[in-house]
């Protein structure tokens, strides 16, 4: 797996993530581009080890404006196909002339940018795991349309309270009333994959590496670019050109599955999956994503 560097350090998992991002098993295979959700980070993506194993594919996150080692953007200049345009000068660096797209939540608005900006170079269907809308989108609640219209630099103060809680929960291993709630509220299969010693981890370390202070400031981009706060995006889904399917889950307390059946009616060549059970975390469910998800990359 590729990506920026975001440095997890002190302990022994963070070593074994660093030793598995470098490993030369993780970089073969076709490739895929997967963005994140909200100021998420490329170590999510260790979750798919497994899959990506079997299925011999190899999985490219690329850290967006604010985190790791790129450079920081304000918010009032954050532009989804400029950064489509410096995931396509870094795949070019790799020599990756085509390859597989995904996104998760927030993720999905990027991984548009890219099919917007270079529909040939996309192998096969996209891939959107319960993408978040903008708040243009009919379907996305009233209170978040309500947000659209607040200051911005409200929607951040918002924002960082909610990662700084976040991130003390990480710091307690998710075992603090907030962290309780999170897990309680996931499927089964995705609450085995991150109760299980390993998958505990990784998720503490993902977290605290996304709530860290260039993580908060990431993800607070990431808010107010979603919710069009300063301007209107110049990416939207109907713009997308090529074949999608969306998977989403029934039970998604983030974005209601409706969001997902107007994506359906937009774009020309938009097939939506719902799974019973699933919610925003559908990504944590592994025997989905090696079984169902993952598949659409290994062939044309």
């Amino acid at each position: 797996m590729s990506g920026a560097s975001d440095g997890a350090s002190g302990s022994g998992m963070a070593a074994e993530i660093g030793k598995l991002l470098q490993s030369p098993r993780m970089c073969q295979g076709a490739p895929v581009v997967m963005f994140t959700g909200m100021g998420g980070n490329r170590l999510y993506g260790l979750f798919l080890e497994e899959g990506l194993l079997k299925l011999h594919l190899r999985l490219i996150c690329v850290d967006r404006p604010g985190r790791g080692k790129t450079t920081p953007v304000v918010p009032e200049n954050l532009n989804v196909l400029n950064f489509a345009d410096c995931v396509l000068e870094l795949l070019d660096r790799l020599n990756i002339e085509k390859f597989g797209l995904m996104g998760h939540s927030c993720g999905c608005l990027f991984a548009a940018g890219l099919a917007v900006r270079a529909p040939e170079r996309v192998r096969g269907r996209m891939v959107l795991l319960a993408p978040w809308n903008l708040v243009s989108c009919p379907a996305v609640r009233w209170k978040l349309k309500m947000l659209h219209h607040l200051p911005g630099g409200l929607v951040a103060y918002g924002s960082s309270l909610m990662a700084a809680m976040v991130g003390r929960s990480a710091e307690a291993g998710f075992q603090d009333a907030y962290g309780r709630k999170f897990t309680r509220d996931l499927s089964d299969p995705e609450r085995a994959c991150v109760s299980s010693p390993r998958g505990a981890e990784l998720h503490k370390q993902a977290m605290l590496i996304t709530m860290a202070e260039d993580g908060k400031t990431a993800m607070t981009n990431d808010m107010l670019l979603s919710l069009e706060v300063y301007r209107s995006s110049d990416v939207h889904y109907e713009d997308v050109s090529i074949p999608v399917i969306v998977y989403h889950g029934d039970k998604d307390n983030e974005v209601p599955h409706t969001c997902a059946t107007w994506m359906r009616d937009v774009m020309p060549r938009c097939e939506v999956l719902i799974k019973p059970g699933a919610t925003h975390s559908i990504l944590l469910d592994m025997a989905f994503m090696t079984d169902v998800v993952l598949p659409n990359f290994c062939s044309e």
